[in-house]
């Protein structure tokens, strides 16, 4: 065999496999907008199961921790970290080095309801 052949199989075989890998991760982000909930860092499809709670929360303390939350009007959820204060929970807005600005279904008036991680 030649350079040039085992040079061609080489990058043939490097061009599949990362097509293979873009497809797998365009299937596992379709995949997981439509879960119940939010996995992990990936954003979810909007809650199915659990409770909805519509009185207005007094203390939430019991979600110390990481916690997911759905967007209503946006119909996705996520997990994330908060800052415990008084028993009031405040969700950042941006990773610490970004501007701040609100998701866009907090904008629209399509406030979170909560669920606790498992």
């Amino acid at each position: 065999m030649s350079t040039s052949r085992i040079a061609t199989w080489i990058r043939r075989a490097l061009l599949g496999f990362a097509s293979m890998l873009v497809i797998a991760v365009l299937a596992l982000m379709v995949y997981q907008r439509f879960s119940d909930g939010p996995t992990g860092p990936l954003a979810g499809g909007p809650f199915r199961t659990g409770e909805v709670v519509s009185a207005p929360v007094a203390d939430w303390s019991p979600l110390r921790g990481d916690f997911e939350f759905e967007l209503v009007g946006d119909g996705t959820s996520r997990t994330a970290g908060g800052i415990w204060l008084d028993g009031n929970v405040y969700i950042s807005c941006d990773l610490g080095f970004m501007w701040s600005r609100l998701p866009s279904g907090c904008a629209d008036g399509g406030g979170p309801q909560t669920s606790a991680a498992a």
